[in-house]
């Protein structure tokens, strides 16, 4: 989930999203975006620079694209009735115009009254309930929006939505009770306090440091979902090498987050560990695409450690969360890919590694 200086966004298995400035691809080929749409974004209140707009519309067609949900964003310099603005800009932003079957949703965030709403189109309304938007604001978006990255908070938001997209398709209902400790907290309506600049407060902060080093590859790995479980997002952890625990301390890490690493990663079953000298790699079924690989490293006291900081260098993800590389296999881990091959996008196939 490079590093993209925009967004601070890493390619960490779902941990930190998709990659912020990204050419959108998919395992078929590149997207082509339909060139109907001329305004995504408006924002009144100027928390959003051109540059990044163009991200978030780049990601709102892509959404478009695969799920026929036509997403806007607006910003509020209004400082009143959040609710009455949203219903309002909905309307005149003609949300769901450029759906085929008139599905829309508006971001709404408004600094003044401190306040973050996602307006949904009454033909969505069955798949992001209230409960599922509370969450996505309360535990995805706000804590960006506490770094005052508000940007970054509605990026990686969209990420979820995709997602739950993705599950309405399986036939599959949002369920508060499998997010620990928000079934008490679903809440009626869709508007949050947004939290802007109130400062980030990094989940598992007050959990013991230490999760000790357990052994090999996959026990190292073990524990890292074991802390993703547990909320725990401490930068310092022993599972982590060096490198990877300065860059963990600068990035920020959300409870929804750390949710679907646990969740993704009980579906992938099927994975292997192959050690090369100091490196190893943990990797799941290659048409696991959800799942992609882990590297590690050995210190010199000889424990395996997550190498995080590589794996956010070269692992991407589309916006169906599929894991490619992002550019050539790091030449310390490539050994573990030597029966597999990579087509020009980076996403891996059974056979020879080659592009």
């Amino acid at each position: 989930m490079h590093v993209p200086s925009a967004a601070g966004l890493s390619t960490v298995p779902l941990l930190l999203v998709l990659a912020a400035a990204f050419l959108v691809v998919a395992a078929g080929g590149v997207y082509v975006y339909r060139p109907s749409i001329s305004s995504v974004v408006e924002d009144d209140a100027g928390l959003i620079d051109p540059g990044q707009a163009e991200q978030l519309t780049t990601y709102c067609k892509a959404i478009l694209d695969a799920y026929d949900i036509d997403l806007r964003i607006a910003t509020s310099a209004d400082g009143r009735d959040v609710n009455l603005f949203a219903a309002r800009k909905f309307e005149a932003m003609k949300v769901g115009s450029h759906s085929h079957t008139g599905r829309g949703a508006l971001f709404v965030v408004d600094p003044a009254s401190d306040q973050v709403r996602l307006e949904v189109g009454r033909s969505l309304e069955g798949v992001y309930v209230d409960a599922f938007v509370k969450y996505i604001e309360e535990r995805q978006m706000v804590p960006f929006f506490q770094a005052d990255r508000v940007t970054d908070g509605i990026l990686a938001t969209i990420e979820l939505i995709a997602g739950r997209a993705k599950e309405a398709v399986e036939g599959k209902a949002f369920d508060p009770a499998r997010v620990t400790g928000f079934e008490k907290s679903t809440g009626a309506g869709a508007v949050s306090p947004a939290q802007i600049s109130a400062g980030y407060r990094r989940p598992g902060s007050g959990v013991k440091a230490d999760v000790v080093v357990p052994g090999g590859p996959l026990a190292v790995v073990d524990a890292y979902h074991r802390a993703m479980e547990a909320g725990n997002a401490r930068s310092d952890l022993d599972i982590y090498t060096p490198a990877t625990r300065e860059m963990m301390a600068r990035w920020v890490v959300t409870p929804a987050q750390m949710r679907n690493v646990a969740s993704t990663y009980r579906k992938c079953p099927n994975r292997r560990e192959k050690i090369g000298g100091d490196h190893a790699v943990v990797r799941y079924g290659v048409r696991q695409r959800q799942c992609s690989p882990y590297f590690l490293q050995r210190g010199q006291d000889g424990a395996w450690r997550l190498d995080l900081t590589q794996m956010s260098d070269t692992i991407g993800f589309n916006h169906r969360n599929e894991w490619h590389f992002s550019g050539p296999v790091p030449s310390g881990y490539s050994f573990a890919f030597d029966d597999w091959r990579f087509d020009q996008h980076g996403f891996p196939h059974p056979g020879r590694v080659g592009r």
